[in-house]
């Protein structure tokens, strides 16, 4: 800025005011006659500018200059609102790919564990089977000593059906109810042909029961109906008898299985059984409780087991019975 009077330009002096940044004025001399604002906010203002010929009178006008400035990119809400949106998405972003990943490293723990489970059952049932397997085979030989061709043949024949069905159950963690009653049926007529006439059986089906519909873990009812013969009706004095009972509770929510002998019950079975085999441990009962946790665990079916040892008024053993409410 500049005085228009030229007779005494040393003399001149200024004051200028930013109105809207500053409230007082500013003085300079005719030297430096420049105003300069650095870093001024976005916003409006007034420059005002005012001469002095001989820097004491300062009656003269002022000139005023509007400035407006507009905020920088960066200064607009509309900016910070992009970038918060911007990290906020990045952020979920990440967040969405690190829980993807850990779901996929769950899902895969999972599928290897649901893996090992089958495995594992698998491996349970094949323990299971070879029981039966060796006892048949020795009534097979016991026929063959006698020279009863034909019951050999026949026993042979229903042996080899059995074992159809027992590798169709193995493959698969559950069988309808229907395949199940029939694999148990065939089983116990060959325990009872083994056995000569030494117990009778018979199955009671609830009416109602659409076996056709339901399934069920498969081979868990032969371990007991196996126990219930071999420790239980084996060496019983007189006639035995098994009875299998399947139907459903009154609520129709789950199913109840009870196997009931007659036998001499599981204290008797096990003290002859350690005069036969001293030292002997029978792992039936342990490996279906460990196939009935690993049910529980690979598909969240519950399987209650409840063994009652029966007792006649003058506490004489009369016999086990077998509950499983799936």
């Amino acid at each position: 800025f500049a005085l228009l009077e030229f007779s005494k330009p040393t003399k001149h002096s200024f004051r200028f005011l930013l109105s809207g940044f500053e409230k007082k004025w500013q003085q300079t001399t005719f030297d430096n006659p420049v105003a300069t604002y650095t870093n001024l906010p976005p916003g409006n203002y007034t420059f005002i500018v005012q001469g002095s010929a001989d820097g004491k009178t300062w009656n003269g006008r002022q000139i005023k200059i509007t400035v407006n400035i507009e905020p920088a990119l960066w200064q607009r809400p509309v900016f910070w609102g992009i970038i918060i949106f911007t990290v906020v998405l990045i952020t979920a972003f990440i967040v969405w790919q690190r829980i993807k990943s850990l779901l996929k490293k769950e899902r895969e723990k999972a599928r290897i564990e649901k893996t090992m489970a089958e495995l594992e059952m698998k491996a349970l049932r094949a323990q299971m089977n070879p029981h039966f397997i060796f006892n048949t085979i020795a009534a097979i030989q016991h026929y063959i000593v006698k020279e009863d061709t034909l019951q050999a043949n026949e026993y042979l024949a229903k042996f080899a059906k059995l074992m159809r069905l027992f590798l169709e159950s193995s493959r698969n963690n559950y069988v309808l109810l229907s395949d199940e009653i029939q694999l148990l049926s065939l089983y116990l007529l060959l325990e009872k042909l083994r056995f000569e006439e030494l117990f009778d059986y018979e199955f009671e089906i609830g009416p109602k029961l659409k076996t056709s519909e339901i399934k069920i873990p498969s081979m868990l009812l032969q371990p007991f109906i196996e126990n219930a013969i071999n420790h239980g009706l084996q060496h019983k004095h007189g006639s035995g008898k098994l009875v299998v009972k399947i139907e459903q509770t009154a609520d129709g929510e789950k199913l109840l299985c009870t196997i009931d002998d007659n036998g001499v019950g599981r204290e008797r079975a096990g003290q002859l059984r350690r005069q036969i085999k001293p030292g002997h441990k029978s792992q039936g009962v342990k490996l279906i409780e460990e196939r009935v946790e690993t049910l529980w665990g690979l598909d969240d079916v519950q399987i209650e087991i409840d063994i009652v040892d029966k007792t006649n008024p003058q506490g004489q053993p009369t016999g086990t019975l077998v509950k499983l409410v799936i």
